[in-house]
């Protein structure tokens, strides 16, 4: 796959339906499999993405297929950026991270993309949510060479 150009956005917009999680999580993949991210830090945006889109679509849309998700992820030499947007009533983060040691089905998803992304934010915004995270190749670099180091002490 051509490297997608530096300091450019891709838009995806999909309808709030769960079947279309899948094709949002391969495509931002194959945005970081393009940049040159390690397969760990690829894996570790993938599961964020998927998280982070089926909670728009599970919780973000009030009228659900009617509603849309909007995602745009900005590519930087140094940094992926991803902006997940949906139209629903919006929620407290804190609440959801208070809530992820619990033996509850869900709530954990936000803990995961928290630690599995180098930077999230959660807004309110004049339509509904957004939730942005960022990953950084720099440190999916040194961890990556974190773990290599590990690999051969042991």
């Amino acid at each position: 796959m051509p490297a997608i150009s530096r300091n450019r956005s891709v838009l995806f917009r999909i309808p709030s339906d769960v079947r279309y999680v899948p094709m949002a999580r391969k495509g931002i993949a194959a945005i970081a499999e393009s940049m040159g991210f390690p397969v760990e830090a690829v894996k570790d945006i993938e599961l964020s993405v998927s998280e982070a889109v089926a909670n728009a679509v599970s919780h973000g849309s009030p009228r659900q297929v009617d509603n849309a998700v909007v995602i745009i992820c900005e590519v930087t030499d140094d940094a992926l950026t991803i902006d997940i947007r949906d139209e629903g009533p919006g929620f407290q983060p804190d609440s959801c991270l208070k809530n992820a040691g619990s033996l509850q089905e869900s709530g954990r998803g936000l803990t995961l993309i928290y630690s599995l992304m180098d930077y999230v934010q959660v807004a309110k915004t004049r339509k509904g949510s957004s939730v942005r995270m960022v990953k950084k190749k720099t440190s999916s670099l040194q961890s990556l060479a974190t773990a290599n180091t590990k690999c051969k002490q042991t």
